[in-house]
């Protein structure tokens, strides 16, 4: 079952940014309580399947991570002294505590699930289950009815989850006092680059020849008349030319995403003006146009990002006073076995 509840996807990714997720977890304690929320008792069973979740979600990005660099995206530290793998530990814990109590309230507020709601988890927890190897079905320790069960009991979770979020009043007006223009202002630069270097045989960077150089330098400069009164530089890049190219860019100041020269040549254009003459780089030569220097783009994403942490911010005050009024306790004995890590997301690609 691969989709994850609404708020539980939703928190983890705006806090940044799912198994047999059990490393050091005996099979003794599958069944007992691992957290009880006032008299509702969430067992190993229960959990495992919230775990496994989390860790097919953090398993994408430690796939992406591991074959880029040599350590593991788990136990990069999230903050100091306090990982990715404790980090979707805690948010294991939270999530199955928060389906929880918004279950509960749900009911109290009087939310259902429709039999077609019902007949559409069921068909897809059977799907889920169908995916399990053996050993993960043994591991996790639930069937499908027990699966479907789970599922019902977020889906009504999450009813309750819509009702809070709906109540929550947070415009695009409100989250751009937070935002200082200035910071976020973009530059759109259009381009024509000649390459300086090029790779060997190892793939090793390696600078061409004076004469080459030259020859690159030469080319951009010839077309440098046509780029002043072009307003397409794509259009003017030969079919069969194996090394020119072009293209934008967009960057705030600082950035340096093609260099200190390229941005500090960019930054002297106005809207629509072309710069007359070739901007050296340490990788080759570029034609440089200023497109807009004051693009709204980089604001808007970062007001439409600060709308989403103010929004969070919101319903985790909610959620605390909400919270507050159960009682929780961890059975640390079993949760502190619980290490959050790719066995069962192993066996999946065996």
């Amino acid at each position: 079952m691969k989709k994850r509840n609404k708020f539980a996807v939703w928190i983890l990714t705006t806090a940044l940014l799912g198994s047999s997720l059990l490393a050091g977890c005996s099979s003794g304690n599958m069944g007992k309580t691992v957290v009880k929320v006032d008299n509702t008792k969430i067992g190993m069973n229960e959990m495992m399947y919230y775990i496994y979740q989390t860790e097919e979600e953090g398993n994408y990005y430690e796939e992406f991570y591991s074959t880029n660099f040599d350590d593991s995206y788990w136990d990069m530290e999230y903050e100091e002294g306090y990982t990715f793998r404790d980090f979707f530990k805690d948010e294991t814990m939270n999530t199955a505590i928060m389906h929880t109590i918004f279950e509960e309230k749900a009911k109290k507020a009087g939310y259902s699930l429709s039999e077609e709601e019902k007949t559409e988890i069921a068909g897809q927890a059977q799907s889920f289950y169908e995916t399990l190897s053996e050993t993960q079905k043994t591991t996790m320790g639930l069937d499908e009815k027990e699966i479907a069960a789970i599922e019902e009991k977020i889906a009504l979770s999450d009813k309750y989850y819509e009702e809070i979020m709906s109540g929550i009043k947070v415009d695009e007006e409100m989250a751009a006092q937070r935002v200082d223009p200035d910071e976020h202002r973009q530059y759109d630069v259009e381009y024509i680059y000649s390459p300086s270097v090029e790779y060997d045989e190892d793939f090793n960077l390696v600078e061409l020849s004076e004469e080459e150089r030259q020859e690159a330098y030469d080319t951009l400069l010839a077309m440098l008349p046509e780029a002043m009164e072009s307003d397409d530089f794509t259009e003017l890049i030969p079919e069969e030319s194996l090394t020119l190219e072009a293209g934008t860019i967009e960057f705030m100041e600082g950035d340096e995403l093609f260099g200190a020269t390229f941005e500090k040549e960019a930054l002297k254009l106005q809207n629509g003006q072309v710069a007359d003459y070739i901007v050296e780089e340490e990788d080759g030569y570029y034609i440089i146009k200023m497109v807009n220097d004051n693009s709204m783009e980089s604001y808007n994403d970062e007001v439409a990002a600060m709308q989403e942490r103010l929004i969070y911010e919101e319903f985790q005050k909610v959620y605390e006073q909400i919270k507050a009024e159960y009682t929780i306790e961890i059975n640390d004995s079993i949760w502190d076995e619980i290490v959050i890590g790719n066995t069962i997301y192993e066996s999946q690609s065996q």
